[in-house]
């Protein structure tokens, strides 16, 4: 392989590394800001990372669960997160539907055991068929969790767990805010939701489906506000990964919807969530912070047990990063494609060292540059 060849544990240049953060301080403040704000607030808040395709809107995501995972602020150990894309597949019927049984997914089936195992729950606070479903989740039963995915069950698995009929569409929401109700009960105060290329919903789906999953997100909070607020409900929390073309499309429907309802449609919900101050935008690399994530990546995997001649082998210092950095532009999708790409047409030529005159060649040869 490869990274092997090069003295690397992996392949440095993946984008699931647990590395860090290159060029985005100032976002990550305002990202950090909005949830302890918001999961230790009282409301349901949703707030937009915005960037074009490859400026590390998955990346920042990703960051964001790992930050809640770690449970360093007592905020955090209170807060379930899920990571959701909608549409990716093909559509479903209905786009409310789709967001509930993905976040269900997005939990998994020994989370939800666990936590059905260890909760205490009075009798006769959830409909019946919900607490069907939380007893066959505390007994480890699989059926329970496929019923929640959406899953179809045979008439023996439904006889398992007690139900007669499948999750279907028109209970989505019902069945999402008794989760929140008995999520508040186990000690939970947040749920925060990750919705990642959000372009997928807004390429596939309909204006009018559109329309319906904001009116979903509305009566979420509706429902939170209406039936006891964070005193009920673990509160529904939301950040969104989007272009800026993507918003633009969000901003025009709401315009639409704004002058033929006069505030219908999506417009209660952008009110209610104030995107004009909840957002972030991902720009460009700088070039200093460019190279520092090149290398960053580079020797956090270098094989521990192998000197080399220079610390970032072997990509000649400076002329590699240099070149990478000019040629990407900044771009963070860029930086690392084109270097996994480098790595593995220097194994196969038997490059011994890796400078900007190969990058130059590779990237002409692949029809990437001129």
């Amino acid at each position: 392989m490869s990274y092997e060849k090069y003295y690397f544990q992996r392949e440095p240049f993946r984008p699931d590394l647990d590395v860090s953060m290159h060029g985005r301080t100032k976002e990550w403040k305002q990202i950090e800001s909005f949830l302890n704000e918001s999961l230790s607030g009282n409301m349901v808040r949703a707030f937009l990372v915005i960037g074009d395709y490859g400026f590390g809107k998955t990346f920042t995501l990703n960051k964001i669960r790992e930050e809640i995972e770690k449970r360093k602020k007592p905020n955090y150990t209170k807060t379930l997160c899920t990571q959701v894309i909608l549409a990716e597949t093909e559509p479903a019927s209905s786009i409310s539907y789709e967001y509930v049984t993905k976040n269900f997914y997005s939990i998994g089936m020994e989370k939800l055991f666990r936590i059905a195992s260890e909760a205490k729950i009075k009798k006769k606070t959830f409909s019946k068929k919900f607490s069907l479903i939380i007893g066959g989740l505390a007994n480890q039963k699989e059926e329970a969790f496929n019923w929640l995915i959406g899953e179809s069950l045979s008439a023996q698995e439904k006889k398992e767990i007690g139900v007669s009929k499948k999750f279907a569409p028109p209970d989505a929401l019902g069945v999402f805010m008794e989760f929140l109700k008995f999520l508040k009960m186990t000690g939970y105060e947040n749920v925060l939701v990750l919705i990642d290329e959000f372009e997928y919903a807004i390429n596939v789906y309909s204006e009018h489906k559109l329309t319906t999953l904001f009116h979903t997100f509305k009566n979420i909070y509706d429902y939170f506000v209406r039936d006891g607020g964070s005193d009920t409900f673990a509160k529904h929390i939301q950040i969104i990964a989007i272009t800026p073309k993507g918003y633009d499309v969000i901003n025009d429907l709401e315009a639409r919807m704004r002058s033929k309802t006069g505030g219908g449609g999506i417009t209660p919900w952008m009110d209610r969530m104030k995107f004009e101050r909840n957002r972030v935008s991902l720009e460009l690399l700088d070039d200093k912070s460019a190279e520092e994530l090149l290398i960053d990546r580079i020797e956090k995997e270098r094989l521990k047990r192998k000197e080399v001649s220079f610390k970032t082998f072997p990509f000649v210092h400076p002329s590699f990063f240099d070149t990478m950095v000019k040629i990407s532009k900044g771009k963070p999708r860029s930086l690392l494609d084109y270097s996994t790409m480098i790595l593995e047409e220097a194994a196969r030529r038997d490059q011994k060292v890796i400078d900007g005159d190969f990058v130059k060649t590779i990237l002409k040869e692949y029809g990437y540059i001129k």
